[in-house]
C-alpha cells in the first residue's frame, strides 16, 4: 500500500465487524459497533485484508475512561 500525504481511503463494508474495547476497573470490555457509531477523531485500528490492501478485515475503537491520566486512577 502506497500512502500519499499521510492519508489513504479504506473501504469498512457493512459487515465488516467493529469493535469497541474500553478499559476499566473491572477490566477490559469490548462491544460490537456500527460503521455510524464511529465519529470525528475517534482513534481505530485497522487490520487490512490480506488479499485486498484497501478493504478493511475489521476495526477496533479504543476508548480510554473518563479519568484516564489523572490523579487516583492507579492503571
Amino acid at each position: 500500500m502506497e500512502f500519499k500525504e499521510g492519508q489513504t481511503t479504506l473501504t469498512i463494508n457493512a459487515n465488516t465487524p467493529i469493535i469497541s474495547t474500553t478499559r476499566g476497573q473491572q477490566g477490559m470490555t469490548t462491544s460490537q459497533l456500527k460503521a455510524v457509531d464511529l465519529k470525528e477523531g475517534d482513534i481505530v485500528t485497522i487490520w487490512l485484508d490480506e488479499t485486498n490492501k484497501t478493504t478493511a478485515q475489521y476495526v477496533m475503537l479504543r476508548k480510554m475512561p473518563a479519568n484516564a491520566g489523572k490523579e487516583g486512577n492507579k492503571q
